[in-house]
């Protein structure tokens, strides 16, 4: 999600903005908002049920999306995403992050380029903002709505992964992004 969130970032999430359904039942309560595209989610992915993910809603049920070259297209028309997104070239993989140790990781998509998906219902296609690095919905797939966990709408702390030494402590103020603290997430 770079530049959007950065590593370091801690960030807040409203975990009722799509709702919640009331444990043991089907019913579900203050679903005032929909998914809806544009909305940076987290949610619980299909492929690795332990973890929390975070994205953005790039289609949601019904919408038919598909990438061609470095651009992404929904129902047809080519999504204006410069403001939010990023391209690097694919041998700039980050070798700190294991998900993208190797290139390979990148290359087994699940909906190839050109080829265009229909969201089925009671579903949102995801996709990271670092689009040529992300492991998204090309990769493993559409998410269901009931694994949504929140929408994430602000950054509330941030530090710089930078190394110090145990005795640089006065380095710990100069790790803090003040520029990033409050930053509402779009």
């Amino acid at each position: 999600m770079e530049d959007t969130l950065l590593i370091g970032d801690r960030i807040l999430v409203c975990k009722f903005m799509y709702g919640f359904k009331i444990p043991g039942t089907d019913i579900k309560v203050f679903d005032f908002h929909k998914p809806a595209r544009g909305d940076v989610f987290v949610f619980i992915p299909p492929h690795e049920r332990e973890l929390h993910f975070i994205k953005r809603i790039v289609a949601v049920e019904g919408d038919t999306v598909y990438t061609k070259g470095k651009y992404l297209y929904v129902n047809g028309d080519k999504v204006e995403e410069g403001n939010y997104t990023k391209h690097l070239p694919t041998d700039k993989y980050r070798q700190d992050f294991p998900p993208f140790r190797s290139s390979e990781y990148l290359l087994r998509h699940k909906f190839p380029e050109d080829k265009p998906f229909i969201v089925p219902k009671g579903m949102v296609f995801a996709m990271g903002d670092n689009r040529d690095l992300s492991s998204d919905s090309r990769t493993w797939g559409p998410v269901e709505v009931d694994d949504i966990k929140g929408q994430a709408f602000m950054v509330l702390w941030s530090t710089a992964n930078r190394p110090m030494k145990l005795w640089e402590v006065w380095k710990l103020v100069t790790n803090i992004r003040f520029n990033r603290i409050g930053k509402k997430i779009r």
